[in-house]
Protein backbone atom coordinates (compact mmCIF):
# COMPACT_ATOMS: atom_id res chain seq x y z
CA UNK A 1 0.00 0.00 0.00
CA UNK A 2 1.23 3.48 -0.81
CA UNK A 3 1.50 6.27 1.71
CA UNK A 4 -1.31 8.81 1.37
CA UNK A 5 -0.15 12.12 -0.01
CA UNK A 6 -3.42 14.05 -0.22
CA UNK A 7 -6.68 13.22 1.51
CA UNK A 8 -9.88 13.32 -0.50
CA UNK A 9 -13.39 12.33 0.43
CA UNK A 10 -12.66 8.84 -0.95
CA UNK A 11 -9.26 8.45 0.79
CA UNK A 12 -6.18 7.84 -1.35
CA UNK A 13 -5.82 10.28 -4.24
CA UNK A 14 -6.24 8.53 -7.59
CA UNK A 15 -4.57 9.75 -10.76
CA UNK A 16 -5.40 8.52 -14.24
CA UNK A 17 -2.41 8.58 -16.64
CA UNK A 18 -3.31 8.54 -20.34
CA UNK A 19 -0.50 8.18 -22.87
CA UNK A 20 -0.29 6.00 -25.97
CA UNK A 21 3.43 5.30 -25.42
CA UNK A 22 3.43 2.41 -22.93
CA UNK A 23 7.00 2.98 -21.70
CA UNK A 24 6.41 6.64 -20.92
CA UNK A 25 2.99 5.93 -19.39
CA UNK A 26 4.68 3.38 -17.12
CA UNK A 27 7.41 5.88 -16.24
CA UNK A 28 4.84 8.50 -15.21
CA UNK A 29 2.87 5.88 -13.25
CA UNK A 30 6.00 4.87 -11.33
CA UNK A 31 6.77 8.51 -10.48
CA UNK A 32 3.24 9.05 -9.21
CA UNK A 33 3.26 5.82 -7.21
CA UNK A 34 6.56 6.87 -5.62
CA UNK A 35 4.84 10.13 -4.65
CA UNK A 36 2.12 8.10 -2.91
CA UNK A 37 -0.72 8.20 -5.41
CA UNK A 38 -3.01 5.41 -6.55
CA UNK A 39 -2.50 5.27 -10.34
CA UNK A 40 -4.70 3.99 -13.15
CA UNK A 41 -3.33 3.77 -16.69
CA UNK A 42 -4.90 3.99 -20.15
CA UNK A 43 -3.59 4.30 -23.69
CA UNK A 44 -6.33 6.50 -25.21
CA UNK A 45 -9.65 8.21 -24.52
CA UNK A 46 -12.01 5.23 -24.76
CA UNK A 47 -9.73 3.07 -22.62
CA UNK A 48 -9.50 5.90 -20.06
CA UNK A 49 -13.28 5.95 -19.71
CA UNK A 50 -13.33 2.16 -19.51
CA UNK A 51 -10.72 2.11 -16.72
CA UNK A 52 -12.82 4.61 -14.73
CA UNK A 53 -15.96 2.57 -15.29
CA UNK A 54 -14.23 -0.66 -14.25
CA UNK A 55 -13.02 0.96 -11.02
CA UNK A 56 -16.51 2.25 -10.27
CA UNK A 57 -15.41 5.71 -9.20
CA UNK A 58 -13.86 8.91 -10.43
CA UNK A 59 -10.16 9.59 -10.49
CA UNK A 60 -9.19 12.79 -8.68
CA UNK A 61 -6.94 13.98 -11.49
CA UNK A 62 -5.97 12.99 -15.03
CA UNK A 63 -2.51 13.41 -16.54
CA UNK A 64 -3.08 13.42 -20.31
CA UNK A 65 -0.74 13.37 -23.26
CA UNK A 66 -1.79 16.14 -25.64
CA UNK A 67 -1.48 13.85 -28.69
CA UNK A 68 -3.47 10.64 -28.39
CA UNK A 69 -4.79 8.26 -31.05
CA UNK A 70 -8.26 9.27 -32.18
CA UNK A 71 -8.56 12.40 -30.04
CA UNK A 72 -6.44 15.13 -28.51
CA UNK A 73 -5.73 15.25 -24.79
CA UNK A 74 -8.03 18.27 -24.41
CA UNK A 75 -10.85 16.34 -26.14
CA UNK A 76 -10.34 13.38 -23.80
CA UNK A 77 -10.33 15.81 -20.86
CA UNK A 78 -13.74 17.10 -21.99
CA UNK A 79 -15.13 13.55 -22.12
CA UNK A 80 -13.77 12.79 -18.66
CA UNK A 81 -14.96 16.07 -17.15
CA UNK A 82 -18.46 15.48 -18.52
CA UNK A 83 -18.46 12.15 -16.67
CA UNK A 84 -16.63 13.29 -13.55
CA UNK A 85 -17.43 16.79 -12.36
CA UNK A 86 -14.46 18.53 -10.76
CA UNK A 87 -11.81 16.28 -12.31
CA UNK A 88 -8.44 18.02 -12.31
CA UNK A 89 -6.27 17.81 -15.44
CA UNK A 90 -2.57 18.16 -16.19
CA UNK A 91 -1.41 17.95 -19.80
CA UNK A 92 1.94 16.64 -21.02
CA UNK A 93 3.77 16.63 -24.33
CA UNK A 94 7.21 16.58 -25.89
CA UNK A 95 6.24 19.78 -27.71
CA UNK A 96 6.59 23.18 -26.07
CA UNK A 97 3.43 24.60 -24.54
CA UNK A 98 3.81 27.79 -26.60
CA UNK A 99 3.81 25.76 -29.82
CA UNK A 100 0.75 23.74 -28.77
CA UNK A 101 -1.10 26.94 -27.82
CA UNK A 102 -0.18 28.61 -31.11
CA UNK A 103 -1.54 25.56 -32.97
CA UNK A 104 -4.79 25.82 -30.98
CA UNK A 105 -4.32 22.40 -29.39
CA UNK A 106 -3.58 23.39 -25.79
CA UNK A 107 -5.92 25.81 -24.00
CA UNK A 108 -4.39 28.85 -22.27
CA UNK A 109 -3.68 28.67 -18.57
CA UNK A 110 -3.82 24.90 -18.13
CA UNK A 111 -1.20 22.96 -16.15
CA UNK A 112 1.42 21.50 -18.48
CA UNK A 113 4.44 19.22 -18.16
CA UNK A 114 6.99 19.12 -20.97
CA UNK A 115 8.36 15.66 -21.62
CA UNK A 116 10.63 14.39 -20.34
CA UNK A 117 9.98 15.52 -16.79
CA UNK A 118 11.00 14.23 -13.40
CA UNK A 119 9.33 13.62 -10.06
CA UNK A 120 9.80 17.20 -8.81
CA UNK A 121 8.01 18.79 -11.78
CA UNK A 122 5.22 16.20 -11.66
CA UNK A 123 4.76 16.68 -7.92
CA UNK A 124 4.52 20.47 -8.29
CA UNK A 125 2.01 20.38 -11.15
CA UNK A 126 -0.20 17.81 -9.44
CA UNK A 127 -0.08 19.53 -6.05
CA UNK A 128 -1.10 22.80 -7.73
CA UNK A 129 -4.11 21.23 -9.47
CA UNK A 130 -5.22 19.25 -6.40
CA UNK A 131 -4.93 22.31 -4.15
CA UNK A 132 -7.05 24.34 -6.58
CA UNK A 133 -9.55 21.50 -6.95
CA UNK A 134 -9.85 20.95 -3.21
CA UNK A 135 -10.10 24.71 -2.65
CA UNK A 136 -13.07 24.89 -5.01
CA UNK A 137 -14.93 22.28 -2.92
CA UNK A 138 -16.43 20.80 -6.04
CA UNK A 139 -18.23 17.53 -5.59
CA UNK A 140 -17.62 14.72 -8.04
CA UNK A 141 -20.36 12.78 -9.70
CA UNK A 142 -20.08 9.68 -11.83
CA UNK A 143 -22.07 8.84 -14.93
CA UNK A 144 -19.41 6.58 -16.45
CA UNK A 145 -21.78 4.24 -18.29
CA UNK A 146 -23.62 6.94 -20.20
CA UNK A 147 -20.42 8.92 -20.76
CA UNK A 148 -18.60 5.84 -22.06
CA UNK A 149 -21.34 5.31 -24.63
CA UNK A 150 -21.36 8.98 -25.65
CA UNK A 151 -17.58 9.27 -25.96
CA UNK A 152 -17.29 6.06 -27.97
CA UNK A 153 -19.72 7.40 -30.63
Amino acid sequence: MHKKTFETTEGLTTILVVDDVADFRGYVARILQMLGYDVWQAEDGPSALKVCQENGRSPDLAVLDVSLPGATGPEVAQWLQQCYEGLGVVYMSGYAASYLRAMGILPDGVPFLRKPFGPHDAAQAIAHVLAKRNGDHQEQSSNAESCLATAAD
